[in-house]
């Protein structure tokens, strides 16, 4: 049961990511509240906690990478688009801190999953 649940928190935190990587382009109805910038670290973590509890070193292996490289994915996304609107290529209709945020949040999770998960030699 807690591996489920830890899916499914990390799953609504990537979720929670991706709707702030889009927000400042205007791809939603609605611009995210408060909850949602919570959501996004706080659901990464409990969910990968809940996971790691019952799985076994293999389960926990595959997960981080996952995990991390979805979440370096989203890092790279939210660059890219601070990139496009730095170089006026595309126009924000809510600020860039959104994406300032994925990009910390991503880098940092993303990065210390990915060499956390290295296999030992």
């Amino acid at each position: 049961m807690l591996l489920i649940a830890g899916i499914a928190l990390l799953a609504l935190g990537l979720c929670s990511g991706a709707v702030l990587l889009a927000s400042p382009f205007g791809l939603l109805p609605a611009t995210p509240g408060t909850a949602l910038w919570l959501m996004f670290p706080a659901f990464i973590v409990v969910g990968y906690i809940l996971f790691v509890v019952p799985a076994n070193s293999r389960q926990i292996r595959l997960m981080s990478r996952l995990t991390s490289a979805l979440l370096v994915a989203l890092a790279v996304g939210a660059a890219l688009g601070l990139f496009l609107i730095s170089a006026t290529l595309v126009t924000s209709f809510s600020g860039t801190s959104a994406l300032w945020y994925v990009l910390a949040i991503g880098t940092l999770l993303g990065a210390t999953g990915l060499m956390s998960s290295k296999a030992p030699e």
